[in-house]
């Protein structure tokens, strides 16, 4: 889901430093292949305080109901909380879903997490009390390796399936993701033995 950091101050200032890394990322998560999970998990993106959805969860939320069938349960977590007095994504994300002809019935809401990583250690929860072990994650293709990363912290069985356009309206968003994206891959690693020692804490 969205952070803090202005994505214009570092598409503007960050790209030419991190865009490379940004790009080999994306790439990663491009030659992901998805597999058969118990259910989708959708991580959360930004929204509006009234509750409009940004073409990034939108985005997301449309290819999971193309891969869909890939959960053997037919269940989708839509996760992400409120993050500054916003709307909470879930609740927006389900609606998308729900307006494209989504059984509301097969959605899950995680409505509390206000990062990424909460994302997939909450949806963990949910997933432990159906029986659920795996998860079939669907964001964007650069989004996808430290997802994969964090979901597989918290103990889900991940796989991912990448979403991407080329589409011209969309090549600036994607440059600009993976340019944050670079950033947030930087901070994985940075705290990386956290994740691990919280896993083995059951954390």
């Amino acid at each position: 889901m969205e952070g803090t950091l202005d994505l214009g101050d570092i598409a503007r200032f960050g790209r030419p430093v991190l865009g490379p890394l940004g790009k080999w990322v994306e790439g990663a998560g491009l030659a992901v292949s998805p597999a058969r999970a118990d259910c989708i998990i959708v991580p959360g993106a930004w929204v509006s305080a009234s509750g409009e959805p940004s073409r990034t969860l939108v985005g997301r939320v449309e290819h999971a109901l193309r891969v869909v069938g890939l959960s053997t349960s037919g269940h989708v977590i839509f996760t992400g909380g409120s993050v500054r007095g916003r709307a909470i994504e879930a609740d927006v994300a389900a609606r998308v879903a729900k307006d494209r002809g989504f059984d509301p019935a097969r959605s899950i809401l995680e409505r509390s997490s206000t990062n990424t990583f909460e994302n997939f250690r909450n949806a963990k929860r949910l997933m432990s009390s159906r029986g659920w072990s795996s998860a079939l994650i669907c964001t964007d293709a650069v989004h996808v390796p430290r997802c994969m990363w964090l979901a597989r912290d918290v103990g889900i069985d991940a796989s991912a399936a990448p979403a991407s356009s080329d589409a011209p309206a969309d090549r600036e968003r994607r440059e600009t993701l993976a340019t944050r994206e670079a950033l947030a891959v930087i901070g994985y690693f940075a705290f990386w033995p956290y994740f691990r020692v919280a896993r083995s804490l059951g954390g």
